[in-house]
């Protein structure tokens, strides 16, 4: 199966703030994370978001340096955000 990537405007802080989290109609309440089927803690929840979390922070443009191996790179790594981001040139 191929992989896919889901680009957020923001990044969640904690759990209830995500779109992928899910309250599960049981006695106590179970939450959980929809994008790793994994079971969320109430701290997890409302406090801090879990080191386990799917969602990480894109990484940033480089600056295009004038060596000739960095160049090349360089403009490889920005097309390649400009592509996932949907960005046109």
């Amino acid at each position: 199966m191929a992989k896919g990537i889901i680009v957020l405007d923001e990044i969640p802080e904690k759990c209830n703030q995500c779109n992928f989290w899910f309250a599960k109609a049981t006695v106590p309440v179970e939450y959980r994370c929809m994008g790793l089927q994994r079971e969320i803690t109430e701290n997890e929840l409302t406090k801090k978001k879990p080191d386990w979390c799917p969602i990480k922070q894109m990484p940033e443009k480089i600056e295009v340096l004038k060596y000739p191996h960095s160049m090349k790179f360089s403009r490889g790594w920005n097309a390649c955000l400009n592509e996932v981001l949907g960005i046109d040139k």
